[in-house]
């Protein structure tokens, strides 16, 4: 279900304590760990919606669980709903449903995207 190099850049979408964490994915990893399978998905940055906008939280935030714990359904939208034992429901929106980095209240700025503006000639 999850194409790693498909998603990469996909927002992540994360609904924790009446709170929503969104941010853009960095990686998949899939490990094992005693005879455990467990993925994780990790977003370059993560900003929580709090007071009407949205706040910087955190860098490289791994999310994610044992695999067997783990459900996925792909929606008509796009949307993929992940429902994580222990943790609780997270969303990689389709590509194009992104969070724009400079509208994040304290975002470093090296993860602010900087929009290329074609330049007009004076006559």
């Amino acid at each position: 279900m999850l194409k790693e190099k498909k998603l990469i850049g996909q927002d992540l979408v994360s609904y924790e304590g009446g709170f929503v964490v969104r941010g853009p994915i960095k990686e998949i990893i899939l490990e094992t760990q005693a005879n455990q399978e467990f993925l994780y998905i990790i977003t370059k940055w993560s900003a929580i919606f709090k007071d009407e906008k949205w706040e910087f939280l955190v860098e490289d935030n791994r999310i994610g669980g044992d695999v067997e714990g783990l459900s996925f359904v792909k929606e008509e939208s796009g949307i993929i709903t992940i429902n994580i034992m222990y943790i609780g429901e997270e969303q990689i929106l389709p590509r194009g449903d992104k969070l724009d980095s400079a509208k994040v209240v304290g975002i470093p700025k090296k993860f602010i995207k900087h929009r290329k503006t074609e330049k007009v000639k004076q006559r």
